[in-house]
């Protein structure tokens, strides 16, 4: 208002200068704190400033006022015998002043309010119009500088957001001489030129915060060099633009809460759909593993299941990663194992230095920010889910509890594939011995003679079983049966087959294993039998091999292993005798002939 007065003052000084004629004077106008706003100078006045080259002048004092309304003083400096007649047209001035003033002001007052009610107006039809938070927010930050431009504008908000607008996150540090604080604390407009307050600011801020029905989103903060005074009308006006971009900011988080919830929600339909058409372990983890990389925008991700002391990698988004083994030991690992506890870290780099560096030279991949939480299923920890990010703060706190979320899926269907697999085991699994059953051996063969150049059967019978059962009862023979299953076990690769035949009957198939290694493979299991069982047994076994160039079928390759059983037991048993090939071409024209 400053301004208008001197305009004010100035039209006046027009008026008077046509009274004045050539008359030397000069008016001063001293605002209500007592600073010299304007001044008039009428004709040469050499003696202004200097009152001894003219002893005469007189000063004369009128006081603008108005409604018990003090608006400044009018100074006026002339000869003394000039006083009685200008002092009286000033008087008349100066009433003339207040009246302009309080039109003008009046005048103001109704332009600013048409420009708040125009801004309003503007603001609100863009929140209505877009959902986008940006768009609204920028709309009024610009009004705002257009009213007030000799403020910078800017928002402090109290959470994390991708914008491109002048926004600041804040943390709150409530105190007298903090205004950012105390407007968010208290939830009211705080400015450092409101006389109710203790400010020794220079210039002038201002802070208001922005309310949402959920609560105190941030703050509104304007900030200039010049001492700017606001009305209550002003102080309302800004609380109430910033209630409007609180109230935008909310309904664009809760819109875009909505959005991902809803993504999220369709996300674990698909996911719970998916995981439960599979009961294949590894499918299912590897699956799992590439939904997790797209769904987060990570550059890793893993499942890992819990072996002893280490989380084995289960499924990766790296295959190279599968199969290393991360040390439950590592205190990140701590947490989320021992203590059942969900990580989000949004700087690897602040925390648990030390056990990231290790994770990354274990994986052989750079990352800041990182996810995990345990696999839990009824109380039962099984492993861990990894999702790691080169990017600092790359995942959202809706990650995280997204994350956890498909975790407890997850931990549903590895259990069921787990139960899956554990009844396909027992369907094909001897329950005493833990050998294969015979059907399974049977699959495996015919699978072998259609692919495989070459195979070995062995068959094999404890010599005088009945024998031991009648003399040390069956539970003695059972052990007996489990002893000899440990050493086939033992004394054959991973890709062989041990099974149980029936009975005291047993057999080993090797795939692709000439007849020479299988025939020595065979004779260290007879020599390994004789020195590991308690009681002592011995075996008998009935070597058949078979080539692509005369493959039988599985049905000859058993017949014949058998006989070459039968007839070690014929020759005094504890041996091994070799079917020769001549031996399998009679009983594939034999079968044939049938």
């Amino acid at each position: 208002m400053k301004k208008l007065k001197i305009q004010i003052f100035q039209q006046c000084m027009l008026e008077f200068a046509e009274y004045l004629d050539d008359v030397e004077a000069v008016v001063q106008f001293i605002g209500s704190d007592g600073e010299i706003l304007d001044q008039f100078i009428h004709g040469n006045c050499p003696w202004f400033g200097n009152p001894q080259l003219n002893p005469s002048i007189s000063k004369t004092e009128i006081l603008l006022e108005e409604k018990d309304q003090f608006y400044g003083t009018i100074v006026l400096y002339i000869r003394e015998e000039l006083k009685p007649r200008f002092s009286a047209f000033l008087e008349g001035l100066a009433r003339m002043f207040a009246i302009l003033y309080m039109e003008k002001k009046e005048f103001e007052s109704m332009k600013i309010e048409a420009k708040r009610r125009e801004m309003l107006f503007q603001v609100t039809q863009k929140i209505h119009a877009s959902i986008d938070v940006d768009e609204v927010l920028l709309e009024i930050i610009n009004n705002i500088r257009t009213v007030y431009p000799q403020f910078e504008v800017d928002l402090w908000l109290s959470q994390d957001i991708s914008s491109s607008l002048p926004v600041k996150t804040f943390t709150v540090n409530y105190g007298e001489s903090d205004i950012t604080g105390r407007a968010y604390m208290e939830g009211r407009v705080i400015c450092t030129t409101d006389p109710e307050e203790d400010f020794c600011d220079h210039g002038t801020s201002l802070a208001a915060p922005l309310r949402g029905k959920q609560g105190v989103y941030g703050i509104l903060f304007m900030n200039s060099d010049e001492t700017v005074y606001f009305d209550k009308e002003e102080i309302n006006f800004l609380a109430l633009l910033a209630d409007v971009a609180g109230s935008a900011f909310e309904n664009a988080q809760l819109y875009q809460q909505s959005r991902h919830l809803n993504r999220d929600l369709q996300l674990i339909n698909n996911m719970a759909q998916r995981l439960n058409q599979s009961l294949n372990l590894t499918e299912l983890l590897q699956f799992i593993s590439d939904q997790l990389l797209e769904t987060f925008r990570a550059d890793y991700t893993c499942v890992m299941l819990l072996d002893g002391e280490n989380l084995h990698v289960r499924s990766s988004s790296d295959p190279s990663s599968v199969g290393k083994n991360l040390p439950v030991s590592l205190q990140v690992f701590q947490r989320v194992i021992k203590q059942n506890d969900s990580i989000i870290l949004t700087d690897v780099s602040k925390d648990y230095m030390e056990d990231f560096k290790r994770i990354a030279d274990i994986l052989e991949l750079h990352f800041r920010s990182l996810l995990a939480v345990p696999i839990v299923s009824d109380g039962k920890r099984m492993g861990a889910i990894l999702v790691l990010s080169s990017r600092a703060s790359a995942f959202t706190f809706d990650d995280f509890k997204l994350l956890q979320t498909i975790s407890q899926h997850t931990a549903l269907a590895l259990t069921n594939a787990l139960l899956h697999t554990e009844v396909e085991r027992m369907v094909i699994t001897d329950h005493l011995t833990g050998l294969h059953a015979r059907s399974y051996l049977d699959e495996q063969i015919q699978l072998s003679l259609m692919k495989d150049p070459d195979g070995t059967l062995i068959m094999i019978d404890i010599d005088h079983f009945k024998k031991v059962n009648d003399t040390y009862g069956h539970q003695v023979g059972d052990q007996v049966l489990i002893q000899v299953a440990e050493v086939l076990q033992a004394n054959i690769r991973q890709s062989d087959i041990a099974a149980r035949w029936g009975g005291e009957e047993l057999a080993v198939y090797l795939p692709k294993v000439p007849l020479e290694v299988a025939t020595t493979i065979a004779e260290r299991i007879r020599l390994k039998v004789m020195e590991s069982t308690d009681p002592q047994v011995t075996i008998s076994s009935g070597v058949a091999y078979w080539s692509k160039e005369a493959p039988p079928t599985v049905e000859v390759l058993v017949n014949v292993a058998d006989r070459a059983l039968y007839e070690a037991k014929r020759m005094g048993r504890n041996r091994v005798i070799i079917a020769n090939e001549a031996a399998i071409a009679m009983e594939t024209n034999h079968t044939e002939k049938k």
